[in-house]
């Protein structure tokens, strides 16, 4: 059971971590997201309260909070390499630079285990999305759990903490901020 909440919870976040879509709308408008982030943040966390004013600000404003998410993500995410705010590639906290060795590597492991990444996912293979994708179906074979906590140590503990802190930093909205703190605390409870 516990094993199919962290894999579920690691599924949500790669798909938050991707381009809004209505989907996320549906997802922050259901309550979804609180019970997810409330894993590892408490609801008493200043960080998730005001998460909740700004979701109850939009309740009535689907659209318009799908917009909101949508400049929020392009600003911290998309804007033209290198003024991105808050990149969202392990190759860029590892060598400052986009698709260079340990792109590679990750691709290399990737396909060690199976794992394609798809062309009509426009995501480089080292972009969170990709990565907690890649790590979601690792997980799921209930038999990746050492190969997660190797994948985790060597990809992902060591940059999450200044993505996070970049994303608290530049956001506009507070969905991003308490996401990534959200992410980073339920990583090293249940991967590490």
């Amino acid at each position: 059971m516990r094993e199919t909440i962290r894999n579920s919870a690691i599924k949500i976040y790669s798909f938050l971590f991707r381009y809004p879509e209505e989907k996320h709308v549906e997802y922050v408008l259901n309550g979804q997201l609180e019970e997810l982030f409330q894993l590892s943040v408490s609801s008493k966390n200043p960080m998730f309260q005001k998460y909740q004013s700004w979701r109850d600000v939009h309740f009535n404003a689907p659209q318009s909070l799908l917009e909101t998410l949508q400049v929020d993500y392009t600003r911290l995410f998309i804007t033209a390499y290198p003024n991105v705010l808050a990149p969202p590639y392990v190759s860029y906290y590892k060598e400052r630079s986009l698709m260079g060795q340990v792109s590679s590597s990750i691709l290399d492991i990737y396909h060690q285990h199976g794992f394609e990444v798809n062309d009509a996912n426009s995501e480089m293979p080292d972009h969170i999305s990709t990565v907690l994708e890649f790590l979601y179906r690792l997980l799921e074979t209930g038999e990746g759990d050492r190969q997660a906590h190797k994948f985790y140590i060597s990809y992902l503990k060591w940059w999450l903490p200044q993505w996070e802190d970049k994303i608290k930093k530049h956001a506009e909205t507070p969905f991003y901020p308490l996401a990534a703190s959200a992410l980073v605390k339920f990583l090293a409870k249940e991967i590490s």
